[in-house]
């Protein structure tokens, strides 16, 4: 895998920090509603962080994971 396609099923916009085991760390956000995707390899962890930059959880992409699919309740990510 090279990429993940990340969704926010989140009303409002949300932090992400991926975390690359062997690259460099970045950090981004993601509107309410839309999706994007970014460099990644299985292994590979998503942070959902709060406006301060605080964690609120953590995911580790696994090699079944399609997408990463932030909540509606906008507090946990999701593989699917």
């Amino acid at each position: 895998r090279e990429r993940i396609r990340i969704h926010n099923s989140c009303s409002k916009q949300m932090n992400l920090r991926i975390e690359r085991v062997n690259d460099s760390d970045t950090m981004t956000m993601l509107t309410s509603n839309t999706a994007m995707e970014e460099r990644a390899s299985d292994g590979d962890e998503i942070r959902l962080l709060d406006d301060k930059r605080e964690l609120i959880h953590a995911i580790t992409i696994q090699p079944n994971f399609k997408e990463v699919d932030i909540a509606s309740s906008c507090t946990k990510l999701e593989g699917k």
